[in-house]
């Protein structure tokens, strides 16, 4: 069954990022930069809650979220994501919410009753909803309001301060609405309220219409899986490279991009990666450098 996700491939990285006030990346494990040629990486010590909340605080019209769990008691420290949703409610703002179907998303517990919210389907022939992304005020007329939060958080304490984990937010209008469409396919429209007759996940959803943008100099490609071919255009990306490769990835299931990687380092390429401790099994068959993160 397929797994439904975003793909963001940013290119020229390294050259556009250190000048790039558009684009903000965040981890919540301590990082080295003394080699650092840019702006150094921020290190959000324990506070990935926080800075949800503070996106969700800034909504003055519209806050979607396709999350695939929020795991939250009344006493957790991302309980404030769910007070920020539902103060949001309280000043006007529409809040909707899209989560997976098959995983626990206990925190939706907290949310007011008036914030609609809709589950990825659980049936035979769908994946996982694994989408973690958030639009805030995707249609505002000044341009300087749409902001996108994606990257591979979950939203739960141990998430938080504990797994490895980075945030990407993003704000350009352009980008905002390609994730906003995204958000309308699965929601069956651009209501308030989920249109469970037009609503389409997995395969049921048609390709992006867009997936290149230029984000204030730096080039930034975005892909959903399964209709995008999200893993074509990654493969596409690991042949780009000459000299060296870094990954970073909980694990690898897709033997094929393993294999394309290993063959670049088998090609005297310089090859890094890092992968979870828990997944360490799926890779011992690249036969090439990696760190496992405990």
């Amino acid at each position: 069954m397929p797994v439904q996700l975003c793909f963001i491939l940013f290119l020229g990285y390294y050259d556009c990022m250190s000048q790039n006030q558009k684009i903000k990346c965040y981890f919540n494990h301590p990082v080295n930069t003394v080699i650092s040629t840019g702006v150094n990486a921020v290190y959000l010590n324990g506070s990935f809650d926080d800075t949800v909340a503070a996106y969700i605080n800034r909504a003055k019209y519209t806050v979607d979220i396709a999350q695939y769990d929020y795991t939250s008691t009344s006493g957790s420290i991302v309980a404030k994501i769910a007070t920020a949703a539902n103060n949001a409610v309280l000043r006007g703002v529409i809040v909707r919410w899209i989560y997976n179907g098959s995983s626990t998303n206990s925190g939706l517990s907290l949310l007011d009753p008036s914030i609609n919210t809709l589950a990825s389907p659980t049936s035979s022939g769908y994946g996982i909803m694994h989408d973690k992304f958030m639009v805030i005020d995707a249609n505002a007329a000044n341009i300087n309001d749409p902001y996108v939060m994606t990257a591979c958080y979950d939203w739960s304490s141990t998430q938080t301060t504990g797994d490895y984990n980075n945030i990407v937010v993003l704000q350009d209008k352009p980008l905002a609405l390609a994730y906003y469409d995204e958000f309308n396919k699965m929601w069956g429209g651009i209501g308030a309220a989920p249109n469970l007759a037009q609503s389409a996940f997995g395969t049921h959803k048609t390709p992006s219409s867009q997936n290149i943008f230029n984000v204030n100099g730096t080039t930034v490609e975005i892909y959903f899986s399964p209709k995008d071919a999200t893993g074509q255009h990654l493969k596409n990306a690991i042949n780009t490279a000459n000299d060296d490769l870094f990954f970073g990835i909980y694990t690898f299931t897709d033997t094929s991009i393993a294999n394309l990687i290993k063959n670049k380092y088998n090609n005297g390429l310089v090859v890094r990666g890092i992968i979870d401790q828990y997944s360490k099994n799926y890779t011992t068959s690249m036969n090439t450098p990696y760190y496992i993160l405990s």
